[in-house]
């Protein structure tokens, strides 16, 4: 079975290749009751993982995971580099996982 990461070739100025992986599309709508309910107070742990995220951070976190936006989308959005962006989002989720991860896990 073939990964789901794929990778699109960028061509340097002096000949080197390097790989930049490429998330896939995810779908607009899903299904939320397929999904079944929450654990009891996920949802209201979440939300305050995310609002003690930075502002910069949450706005990054919540335009990739709701709004389904690129980050070179979010970048040219907020005048910030793509390297800023994925920093911003690895520091979002590992800053949220571990705060669900403290407060009883998921």
């Amino acid at each position: 079975m073939k990964s789901l990461r794929f990778s699109l070739r960028l061509r340097r100025g002096n000949g080197a290749r390097r790989t930049t992986p490429v998330r896939p599309s995810l779908p607009h709508a899903i299904d939320l009751e397929a999904l079944g309910e929450p654990p009891p107070g996920l949802v209201e742990r979440l939300e305050a993982a995310m609002a003690a995220l930075p502002a910069v951070d949450r706005e990054v976190f919540l335009a990739v995971r709701i709004d389904n936006m690129s980050y070179v989308e979010i970048a040219r959005r907020t005048g910030r580099s793509v390297k800023d962006i994925e920093k911003r989002m690895s520091r979002a989720i590992g800053t949220i996982t571990r705060m669900l991860e403290e407060s009883g896990g998921v």
